[in-house]
């Protein structure tokens, strides 16, 4: 694959796996991009699905997203990393949603800090839908 110009291999895994894990991401809290709205209140933006059109596992997580927000009261906002909407851009840099997960979507963010790459699991989305709620 191409794109990203970034590091391949271990390294990058290793920085996924960090992500996944609940480290803070650029575009997250405290910075412009895609981060929700970390309010709290029912019906709140907390996660954002970022996808591409014609990604057949983003069709998949979106499912899941949405099944889970539906029981959780939660708001979903979906991004395209390769159309982002004005103010989805991490520090208002155009490209940087796609040269950052354009090979990692479909990419969950609840409130602000990667969630899950690739597949989303629904019980696990709900788990930290809830813990992070209270």
């Amino acid at each position: 694959m191409t794109g990203t110009g970034g590091r391949r291999g271990p390294l990058r895994l290793l920085g996924a796996r960090r992500r996944a894990a609940g480290v803070p991401v650029p575009g997250g809290p405290g910075g412009t991009g895609p981060a929700g709205d970390r309010s709290g209140a029912p019906g709140a933006v907390r996660v954002v699905l970022l996808g591409r059109a014609g990604c057949h596992l983003c069709e998949a997580a979106r499912e899941v997203v949405h099944d889970v927000a539906a029981r959780t009261g939660t708001g979903v906002r979906e991004v395209d990393v390769d159309r982002p909407g004005p103010g989805d851009e991490p520090d208002g840099a155009p490209g940087t949603l796609a040269a950052r997960y354009g090979e990692l979507v479909p990419v969950v963010l609840v409130d602000g800090l990667q969630h899950a790459v690739y597949h989303v699991d629904g019980a696990r989305l709900e788990a930290a839908l809830r813990a992070r709620g209270r």
